[in-house]
């Protein structure tokens, strides 16, 4: 029975090319996109689960409600909590901090930029990762060990073995480590980004602090990763209960005094468990990007929907070659096949063209899956589908469509009567055309609304790069590393050589660089006004407004005809500033904050900073609303002060022909006056840019799966028409008898598909406004939805016509133009 079943099917396939080309093809793309996507999805959630004791790690993160400023969810928390957390709650075995700092690795004259990771001495009580060398004892215990990954080891000191040998890092200050652990590669599946462990060295936080307490030791920061390992059997749960209050018992009264709030409201604990870091943390500034549900939601209905679309062809075909196989299987039926065997029969040809799809779509996966790769920054190994789970879900899923597609052409075909079918000497009986028309519509809804969700993603993309930032942004570096200790000196010895560069036009030192989303709260008293507020802080050079093209509103920009404009923010050994008059420029938004209705009015107001109210500061010009903080955020009050103490970048205006070759003398300048210490140089406009990539990249992936529903819907329709078309070769031949033109038959068969594709698009609509709706709710400069939308819905109406047409015309002209004599003899 088996042998007879599989001889039908192979040639059926012989028989109808056309048609198992169609449904093996489209069925091999949808599997394909599914298998992509579980083997995506299966890495997502695959994260860290090679750690030992994983159940017991939680990270320690926060939501920052600075006042004046949207909430930030981060990553981070507060260095004192080494001591503290263990000292309160004996339910914790160990807390682990790290922090990442820019560094160098210094090799006799030549230096090399690294991160280099400051983590406490227990870290391998937290993180067991695999030594190749070294133990986990003993690593970290010396000040001056250093663990390596293996690669960085081989990068820098060759050939192992390598304990014992000695490496140079510069961070702070230039010093020599020794060897005493080497890590074996952290797989691409972790939260954990980490190349250089060193213990935590005090002194080079006091080096390096801005001010007189470290980051080992405040609260209005949070610079640290903060890691806690539970004791054997304990509960989180009564920690989660109490954190908040734990906040609130240590965190600095003076500090709680400037903001107006409790230390809690300030900086809002949250632990997460490490195996949920990566796909349900909100926080932002991890070692890695997070990933994200939605994303994977995303595209694993993106891909189902493929899917469908080609499951919906194998139905429409195989219903409409029901009328060639109903002679087939009332002979069958005469000769003694019961109606389970014939049901059995179609749903094993369904599933053994399923199969032979998941073959050849494990084929087109493996192909496709390194630009898939390069494409999204997410390392996936084909290897994933051996994976029990993956492969079990591949398997059922591909089970599944086979049976599903295969169910009602089996139910169809095993319910013909042979008497009817042989008694009326027909080829078959007439299939079901609304059914058809019907999984046409629903193929073309999906395409439609797929077509209309990338039109949309890609015009806010280009709405939001485009987007006028209230600065010039094109033509310009932003060179980082100047906050280390041994450049800071030297800073505007460095500008100033910088500047006069040829094809330099302008630079300017500031603490941050455009559209990086950074800045500091900054705690304000305004005179007559009772409570306290804070905005964000920004530190800027003479000519930083004028590098950028920014003019004032009102009043005049920092001047070194006035030196009264600096602002010296050195503080005492209590972290006081020193009492002094100083210049400030605010934006708009900041004037009406403090209380001004115009540019104007706030000309000359003072309002006062420190924590005695020692420092005045006088509003000399009032600027335009601009986006130097993140494109993504909505406005903020923002005051600029002209503090030569805090600057961390420099910020260069060029009209060079070469770009790159400017860049090169640049770097040449600094590794003059700064040898063996880091920086780096961007593109500005590219770094503005970045902070849309992850939408970039949805839109582009968004638009290749599109174009991949499109493309199935038509080879289905391909298919049907050509179907169609041949079984009305008689109806043709007439017509054209009665004096019809070819013309008069492409109209008519084009027009017939025509209904169908209009009936899509309009159940398209409505699902593609409520989606792109949502979507765009998160983004604060957005599109005019109902303007684009009404031009996506016409295009998206003219596209799916034209393919639809395109389709159909081809088989609809060459029929009609067959003699009549011909068609009369059909069948």
């Amino acid at each position: 029975m088996l042998k007879n079943y599989l001889v039908s099917a192979a040639r059926g396939v012989l028989n109808q090319k056309l048609y198992a080309a169609i449904n093996i093809g489209g069925l091999a793309i949808g599997l394909a996109a599914c298998v992509l996507i579980i083997l995506l999805v299966r890495h997502e959630t695959s994260y860290d689960d090679f750690l030992p004791n994983l159940e017991r790690i939680y990270r320690l993160e926060a939501t920052a409600n600075i006042p004046g400023r949207d909430s930030n969810d981060t990553s981070t928390f507060v260095g004192p909590t080494k001591d503290l957390l263990a000292q309160d709650y004996p339910e914790v075995e160990e807390v682990l901090r790290i922090q990442q700092r820019s560094g160098a690795v210094v090799q006799g004259s030549e230096s090399f930029s690294q991160d280099i990771d400051y983590v406490d001495p227990n870290f391998f009580r937290i993180f067991e990762l695999p030594l190749v060398e070294g133990s986990h004892e003993s690593a970290l215990n010396a000040p001056s060990s250093i663990v390596l990954r293996e690669e960085v080891a081989r990068k820098y000191l060759g050939e192992g073995p390598y304990l014992g040998r000695e490496i140079v890092i510069n961070q702070a200050y230039e010093r020599t480590h020794v060897v005493s652990g080497i890590m074996r590669d952290i797989p691409d599946n972790s939260h954990l980004d980490l190349n250089v462990l060193v213990p935590i060295d005090r002194k080079a936080y006091e080096i390096s602090a801005a001010c007189s307490t470290t980051d080992l030791d405040r609260w209005n920061g949070l610079p640290f990763f903060v890691y806690i390992k539970l004791m054997e059997g304990a509960s989180i749960e009564p920690m989660k209960a109490t954190i908040n209050d734990w906040v609130d018992r240590y965190f600095p009264k003076e500090i709680s005094v400037l903001v107006n709030i409790p230390g809690s409201e300030l900086w809002t604990p949250r632990l997460i468990e490490v195996r949920d870091i990566h796909l349900f943390s909100p926080a932002q500034g991890g070692m890695k990007p997070r990933g994200s549900v939605n994303t994977l939601l995303s595209f694993g209905g993106i891909a189902l929907l493929i899917l469908v679309i080609a499951s919906v062809n194998f139905v429409n075909l195989a219903t409409a070659r029901a009328t060639l196989r109903s002679r087939e299987v009332a002979v069958r039926k005469v000769v003694g096949a019961s109606r389970r065997q014939l049901f059995t029969q179609f749903e094993a040809e369904s599933l053994g063209l399923t199969l032979f799809s998941l073959l050849l779509a494990f084929v087109i996966t493996e192909l496709a899956l390194p630009y898939f790769n390069d494409f999204t920054g997410i390392e996936v190994p084909f290897s994933l589908i051996l994976d029990p789970l993956t492969f079990s879900n591949v398997i059922a899923l591909t089970l599944l469509v086979g049976i599903t597609a295969g169910l009602h052409p089996a139910v169809v075909l095993s319910s013909i009567r042979p008497s009817r079918v042989l008694a009326a000497n027909q080829s078959g009986a007439q299939a079901n055309s609304k059914l058809r028309s019907a999984l046409v519509i629903l193929q073309f809804s999906i395409s439609a609304t797929l077509f209309i969700a990338t039109a949309i993603i890609y015009a806010q993309t280009n709405f939001s790069n485009a987007r006028d930032l209230g600065f010039v942004k094109e033509n310009a570096f932003i060179i980082g590393g100047l906050f280390n200790p041994q450049v800071r000196p030297s800073q505007e010895i460095f500008r100033d050589r910088v500047g006069a560069l040829a094809g330099v036009t302008g630079a300017a030192l500031a603490d941050f660089g455009p559209g990086d989303g950074t800045g500091s709260g900054l705690s304000l008293k305004i005179p007559g006004e009772p409570d306290r507020i804070v905005l964000f802080s920004h530190s800027i050079d003479w000519d930083f407004f004028d590098l950028f093209a920014v003019s004032p509103l009102a009043g005049r920009l920092f001047s070194r005809d006035f030196q009264a404009d600096v602002f010296d923010s050195e503080t005492d050994d209590e972290g006081r500033l020193k009492p002094q008059r100083a210049s400030t420029v605010i934006n708009m938004s900041a004037a009406r904050r403090l209380g001004f209705n115009t540019a104007e009015e706030a000309l000359g107001q003072t309002y006062y900073r420190g924590r005695n109210d020692q420092a005045a500061m006088i509003v000399i010009g009032v600027v335009p609303d601009i986006f130097f903080s993140s494109p993504r955020q909505e406005m903020q009050p923002e005051i600029y002060v002209l503090d030569p103490r805090s600057y961390f970048t420099l910020n260069v205006r060029y009209e060079a022909d070469d770009p790159e070759a400017l860049g090169v003398r640049i770097d040449a300048i600094w590794n003059e006056m700064f040898p063996g210490l880091p920086a780096t140089r961007n593109y500005l406009d590219e770094n503005i840019a970045s902070q849309f990539e992850r939408e970039k990249i949805m839109g582009q992936l968004l638009a290749i799966f599109s174009g991949l529903a499109i493309l199935v819907a038509s080879m289905g329709l391909f298919g049907l028409s050509s179907f169609t078309v041949a079984r009305r070769t008689r109806e043709i031949g007439i017509r054209k008898v009665m004096g019809a033109t070819s013309g008069n038959i492409v109209s008519l068969l084009v027009k017939q598909m025509t209904i169908p594709v209009l009936i899509a698009n309009m159940v398209a609509w409505p699902v593609g406004w409520f989606a792109m709706s949502e979507w765009l709710s998160a983004f604060s400069h957005r599109i005019e939805l109902p303007a684009y939308f009404a031009g996506v819905a016409l295009l998206s109406v003219f596209a799916t016509l034209l393919i639809a047409w395109a389709t159909v015309a081809g088989h609809a002209l060459k029929i009609s133009r067959t003699s009549p004599i011909h068609a009369l003899r059909y069948e």
